[in-house]
């Protein structure tokens, strides 16, 4: 039995709890914007509802989340795959990076017809993996074997896509180069969308309300993330925050990953009290925060994998859209933004020593020609504009899907 007939289904690797993932909820606003119909199919979570409307995007949590594991290979995710055909009449598969393309890919061996669509978020064939010290050597093996048998299994499916989809035009690059689709992967930029209207950071926390009450009159600089961990340059942050004013203060807003790794920084270098962590919380309250920073920081180092050097991440585009001046890294497509819009400055990317100081001077640069970057950040915003990216896709759907 179908539950209802789209043009498109979106599949996603989590259970879309408060519309968690913006990058999904901009692609499926973009399609239900040019008429194009389509539900998210996720994964299942006892905590949630089976089914819900979430933004007039209808939501299924149908998808066991076992898939990630490996036995999942044997029968699960065929299981899964059934179970969405029988489940849904559809025109095309929109998958959400490579555990998707999975369940997408098997769709389409079962059913040819069906127009595949690949979004990678990431650069999976080259991704970062770090263990901490305490990692078992049994459990990095598991690790890169299955991290291996992943990365086979997106280059098989592949095959099978129709429409490639990724982040930036770097990655677009090598996607065309490792992958060679018929058609050139398309480059859809993470560029949020924030509403005129401002939810309020203290009817959501009036705790964080309070923690940021406190240092609102200071030139606070702000870090935006869904986690931080080690090794993503957050540090050369901390070692900068002690060359600039004391009260200046650094607002980092995300989930900590690092097994308390910049706590213990924060107390080596005596910034703890400088310091306002605000962990994950729903996006669109990212601009009842960011009045209370000046500027910006996305200091991620280029170190060993091109899915770093290449990145191009959320936080980059957060900032601009907030109309935040930014101090950024020297990788490719952080330059590209930086030498168009002259909205920041660009600082070190290899030398962590060297980064940090060079940010601490950014800091005194920018505060000390504030206008002149203020204004430069409010053009970068007004010509950066979520739907331009969808139009070639849009484009393109509407065509292979006949849709008017």
């Amino acid at each position: 039995m179908n539950y209802t007939k789209f043009e498109v289904i979106v599949l996603l690797d989590n259970s879309f709890a408060n519309a968690s993932d913006p990058r999904v909820l901009r692609t499926i606003k973009a399609l239900l914007n040019n008429n194009i119909s389509c539900a998210l199919i996720c994964f299942k979570d006892q905590n949630l509802p089976e089914f819900e409307v979430i933004e007039n995007i209808p939501v299924f949590r149908q998808i066991s989340p076992l898939i990630n594991r490996p036995k999942s290979l044997i029968s699960l995710r065929n299981f899964e795959s059934s179970k969405i055909i029988s489940a849904f009449n559809f025109k095309a598969v929109f998958c959400n990076d490579h555990l998707m393309l999975d369940l997408g890919s098997r769709i389409k061996q079962k059913h040819p017809e069906t127009f595949l669509i690949y979004d990678s978020h990431e650069f999976f064939q080259d991704y970062q993996v770090e263990f901490s010290e305490k990692t078992s050597l049994t459990i990095k093996i598991k690790s890169f074997i299955w991290r291996k048998i992943e990365m086979f299994n997106e280059r098989r499916n592949a095959r099978k896509v129709d429409c490639f989809i990724t982040i930036n035009k770097s990655f677009a690059s090598f996607f065309d180069k490792i992958f060679k689709p018929k058609q050139s992967c398309l480059s859809i930029r993470n560029i949020p969308e924030f509403t005129v209207e401002t939810p309020l950071i203290e009817n959501y926390n009036s705790s964080v309300f309070e923690q940021l009450e406190k240092i609102k009159n200071n030139n606070n600089i702000i870090y935006f993330g869904d986690y931080f961990k080690r090794l993503n340059g957050l540090e050369t942050v901390f070692y900068a925050l002690k060359k600039m004013p004391e009260n200046t203060s650094l607002i980092i807003v995300g989930n900590d990953k690092s097994n308390e790794y910049f706590k213990q920084k924060a107390v080596e270098l005596k910034i703890s009290d400088r310091l306002c962590i605000i962990s994950r919380l729903p996006h669109k309250y990212l601009k009842s925060i960011a009045v209370y920073a000046k500027i910006a920081v996305v200091p991620t180092m280029s170190y060993k994998y091109r899915q770093v050097y290449y990145s191009l991440p959320n936080k980059m585009f957060d900032s601009i859209k907030l109309e935040l001046p930014i101090i950024c890294s020297q990788l490719p497509e952080h330059v590209n933004i930086v030498n168009e819009f002259s909205n920041g400055i660009l600082t070190n990317h290899e030398n962590w020593e060297i980064a940090s100081i060079e940010i601490a001077k950014a800091y005194s640069q920018i505060i000390d020609n504030y206008q002149y970057y203020k204004q430069n950040s409010t053009i970068a915003n007004q010509s950066l504009e979520f739907m331009t990216e969808y139009k070639a896709l849009i484009t393109l759907l509407k065509t292979k899907l006949a849709i008017s």
